[in-house]
């Protein structure tokens, strides 16, 4: 089962060897893919506000487990040039979620100093 994630979206799912979940046309905005071992879940995000992070930490460990390096994120595109906020407010989003229980470990950041935007 193929699925795609648009823009300023999210989805969740169990951790299933016939899934595959992607989102096309990036550009300068960023994806994040989520996944935990302990919770069997798995989750992509694109473009998405602090609300929508926020949410999808709390949907994906809804028990609320607290548990070192419980999530484990990788954060593909954008712009991590000085005058782009956006890749850095997503990661003090994830560090204040995170509170200094390590629980959040990301694991890997791709992104560019200067993104061409396609058109």
């Amino acid at each position: 089962m193929q699925i795609e994630i648009n823009s300023q979206e999210y989805k969740i799912f169990d951790v299933n060897d016939d899934l595959v979940i992607y989102t096309k046309d990036l550009n300068a905005e960023i994806a994040c893919s989520f996944f935990s071992v302990k919770l069997n879940k798995i989750a992509l995000a694109s473009n998405i506000n602090s609300q929508q992070l926020e949410q999808l930490i709390t949907d994906f460990n809804h028990n609320e487990l607290i548990e070192q390096d419980l999530i484990k994120v990788r954060i593909i595109g954008g712009n991590d040039s000085p005058e782009s906020s956006y890749l850095g407010d997503i990661r003090t989003i994830l560090n204040g979620i995170d509170n200094n229980t390590n629980m959040i470990n990301i694991i890997g950041l791709d992104a560019c100093k200067n993104p061409i935007l396609l058109n």
